[in-house]
């Protein structure tokens, strides 16, 4: 949304916003582009050095994007590592024309730069592509932190941006804190696959080449029954191969975030999942099946 907050609900200064400025930023490109190229319109540099900024690379094209809560982030680190999301827009630029008329026909204020007075631009915080049945199609969300959730000027410029995605028959959801919108196991599961997604472009480890590894860690986890745990796994393949057992794990979760493995993020721990369950769960009644 247009206005950011710190750990305390706190409004951050994100401007002053000039009209100046404004076309900068336009003439900068912000707002614009596809994949690699999509530029945030407001950015890291953009806010104080308060409050929960994070800058995190997504998947895809490991294009640097801009979140401004620990909500945005929950929020990021599921849709980044969702199969259906093709593409992330954070920090997304409302057409200020279009937020002008729905403010008037609402009859409420349009939100202002409070040093300035001048209209700012408003944005959605997460706006995504999704690719769901054959069809590309946006979705957009706004994160706000629950202890925010009776200001009531935020819910008046809530009203605007839910009206203007409204208008251009994208779905929009509004987010607050905790597990209403991304459950802890869940949340802790996505932390830890995160930082293993490029595991594929990184050094080779031992005498294994990633493609190796990942042959062999498919084949066990398709051929194992019974109760063993994927942690359990990763200390057999380590007698076996000599690569150490967390490898093997950080190995897996690398396949996890590219779904070239399936398995349950609300399970507490991916390290206590059960290797047959998610054998079923990629391959079906197959999984015994040794290619």
């Amino acid at each position: 949304m247009s206005r950011i907050h710190d750990t305390k609900g706190n409004a951050l200064r994100t401007y002053p916003l000039t009209e100046e400025k404004r076309q900068r930023w336009h003439d900068e490109g912000r707002g614009t582009g596809e994949g690699p190229y999509y530029k945030a319109w407001l950015t890291y540099a953009d806010l104080a050095s308060i409050g929960d900024k994070h800058r995190l690379v997504e998947g895809r094209y490991r294009r640097l994007c801009h979140l401004f809560s620990d909500v945005e982030r929950r929020v990021f680190l599921y849709l980044d590592a969702s199969r259906n999301v093709t593409d992330i827009y954070e920090q997304f630029p409302l057409d200020l024309a279009a937020t002008r008329e729905i403010a008037r026909r609402l009859g409420i204020q349009h939100p202002r730069d409070r040093h300035s007075g001048v209209d700012i631009t408003m944005t959605t915080d997460l706006l995504v592509r999704v690719r769901w049945r054959g069809e590309s199609k946006m979705i957009a969300f706004s994160c706000k932190p629950d202890e925010d959730l009776g200001d009531f000027n935020d819910a008046e410029h809530a009203e605007i941006e839910r009206q203007y995605w409204l208008q251009r028959g994208v779905a929009w959801f509004f987010v607050t804190d905790g597990e209403h919108c991304v459950p802890e196991a869940v949340f802790v599961n996505l932390q830890n696959i995160y930082p293993r997604r490029f595991l594929n472009s990184e050094p080779a480890i031992g005498p294994l080449s990633f493609q190796e590894r990942t042959e062999i860690l498919l084949r066990e986890i398709r051929r194992h029954s019974g109760s063993l745990t994927l942690y359990a796994m990763s200390v057999e393949l380590e007698a076996k191969y000599g690569l150490p057992n967390e490898k093997w794990l950080h190995q897996a979760y690398h396949l996890i975030y590219r779904h070239e493995l399936t398995a349950d993020l609300h399970c507490p721990d991916l390290s206590t999942h059960n290797v047959e369950v998610i054998a079923r769960m990629t391959w079906g009644s197959d999984a015994q099946e040794v290619a």
